[in-house]
């Protein structure tokens, strides 16, 4: 609709306009458009993004594996010495003294089996206030460059030892030892060592080793 205009003889016009619906008016407001939907996530989509998940939570899991397996398979390493004794052969717990005197009773058990040969070393440790021998050991040369080391030694409180024999052949070269147990924690071991062809005192070796006078005591 038009605004009115007046005429000279007094009469009111009256224009009249047809106007669009959905243009707008004061009677008509415009029409909106409906909103589109939104859009539907595909499949595909889906598919991928639980497979995403799924491998990062295969990947943490076998970190946590991993780092479980490290820890369980830390080792220390510790040198192989007889329970409470130290690398001297004295107990812990107890003050020694070190001489280079080999025991009596062993010096007499080797003098026996390989008629007084020359004894080039020895080392003996023993309880300090009491004059026990905890460990001896005495090197003797025999003929033709033939080296034999005897050691007894007894632990107060020790396990018991297993007897063990390398085989000892009758000629060199060889480089053995027998282990004859005493009482629980002690025994006596004689290492041998022999050059190409030189004779190997094998009689002799096993008489030091299970001579009962070779043995070291001690109290428990």
């Amino acid at each position: 609709m038009t605004p009115e205009h007046p005429t000279p003889s007094g009469w009111i016009d009256l224009e009249i306009t047809a106007t669009d619906p959905t243009a707008g008016g004061l009677g008509n407001p415009p029409l909106v458009a409906p909103a589109a939907s939104p859009r539907g996530v595909s499949g595909r989509t889906v598919v991928v993004a639980v497979t995403v998940a799924s491998l990062a939570l295969a990947i943490a899991i076998l970190g946590l594996l991993i780092r479980s397996r490290i820890v369980t398979t830390t080792t220390h390493i510790q040198a192989v010495v007889p329970r409470g004794v130290d690398a001297s052969g004295c107990p812990v717990d107890r003050t020694c003294r070190v001489s280079s005197n080999p025991e009596s009773a062993v010096l007499g058990a080797v003098d026996r089996a390989l008629d007084f040969p020359t004894v080039i070393g020895s080392v003996t440790v023993s309880d300090a206030p009491t004059n026990v021998t905890y460990r001896t050991t005495l090197t003797a040369v025999v003929n033709a460059g033939v080296t034999v080391t005897t050691t007894a030694q007894c632990v107060p409180g020790g396990s018991a030892v297993p007897e063990r024999s390398t085989g000892l052949a009758a000629t060199g070269p060889a480089d053995g030892a027998v282990v004859v147990p005493g009482a629980p924690g002690c025994s006596v071991v004689v290492v041998i060592r022999a050059p190409a062809d030189a004779p190997v005192p094998v009689q002799a070796i096993e008489h030091i080793a299970h001579d009962p006078s070779a043995q070291l005591h001690v109290g428990r």
